[in-house]
């Protein structure tokens, strides 16, 4: 009975004797034995877990009541502050914008027993410092100090919505642009054309995609503006020049043209873009 009080773990009992007694005594030890190696390979795992949580770049969260329970350092950096001090004990809340407040809610509701995991959601936080970032959560209900509780991942996405807001400009852009746009790979076969290029040659995106744009060709143009042309772009060099290209119908246009390699972060060239106008 007080060896359950014991501050440390139980040390085995001297066998004094051969008997039934000592049979029991044996086996207490043996028990002993089992249960230390258990309590070691618990301690291990939760150093283990313990390690994972605080070395991983993705921010964690636990809260229950409202209230955060825990975070890790990820989740401290993310929201601007200096230890974890700076957010346990704060309400989650604080760190969530107004128009998510709602859905926030709605979802630290929904997950409510342990296991229970919730879809992937986009939300707005804000940082100690009241800067807000786009973030994506991943809510899981688990226990925590025996009691019900939420665990959240957090990954910031802010750079990725940045991305995403500036390709959606260039998207449009280069869809309303007033002069014709082909982007094709490096062996020449077209991937995009703009609504200008349909509107001028005749031809419909189905019909070029995976085409060269010598489909363009009318045999009017000097062989060596081609060989001018691919000797500036293998340089890596901008081409500037004239065609005389044949639409779908069998007119004659002359095209002014400007044609550049696409580079890299490395910068090595991925594509070619040609912007085109008919300067017939």
């Amino acid at each position: 009975a007080s060896l359950r009080d014991a501050d440390a773990f139980p040390q085995a009992l001297q066998i004094t004797r051969k008997d039934e007694i000592g049979q029991v005594i044996w086996g207490f030890n043996r028990l002993l034995d089992v249960l230390h190696e258990r309590e070691n390979a618990l301690l291990e795992s939760q150093e283990r877990l313990s390690t994972l949580v605080s070395w991983t770049p993705v921010a964690i969260a636990v809260h229950a009541g409202g209230k955060i329970l825990f975070v890790n350092p990820a989740a401290v950096q993310l929201l601007g502050g200096t230890s974890a001090a700076d957010l346990v004990g704060r309400a989650v809340l604080d760190f969530i914008h107004p128009d998510y407040r709602h859905d926030a809610l709605a979802r630290t509701r929904a997950a409510t027993g342990p296991g229970m995991a919730l879809p992937i959601a986009e939300a707005k936080f804000l940082t100690l410092q009241g800067n807000t970032i786009d973030v994506e959560t991943q809510t899981i209900g688990i226990v925590y100090d025996g009691e019900p509780a939420g665990q959240v991942a957090i990954y910031d996405i802010t750079a990725r919505k940045l991305a995403e807001k500036k390709l959606r400009q260039l998207s449009r852009i280069t869809e309303q642009a007033q002069i014709a746009i082909v982007i094709t790979n490096l062996r020449g076969a077209i991937e995009y054309v703009n609504p200008k290029f349909v509107e001028v040659t005749g031809f419909q995106v189905e019909e070029v995609i995976g085409r060269n744009p010598r489909i363009l060709q009318s045999g009017q143009t000097p062989a060596g503006t081609y060989a001018s042309l691919w000797q500036t772009l293998l340089k890596g060099s901008v081409w500037r020049g004239e065609f005389r290209n044949r639409k779908k119908n069998g007119d004659i246009m002359i095209e002014q043209a400007v044609i550049a390699p696409v580079l890299d972060p490395n910068g090595v060239p991925t594509h070619y873009v040609a912007l085109k106008e008919d300067i017939t």
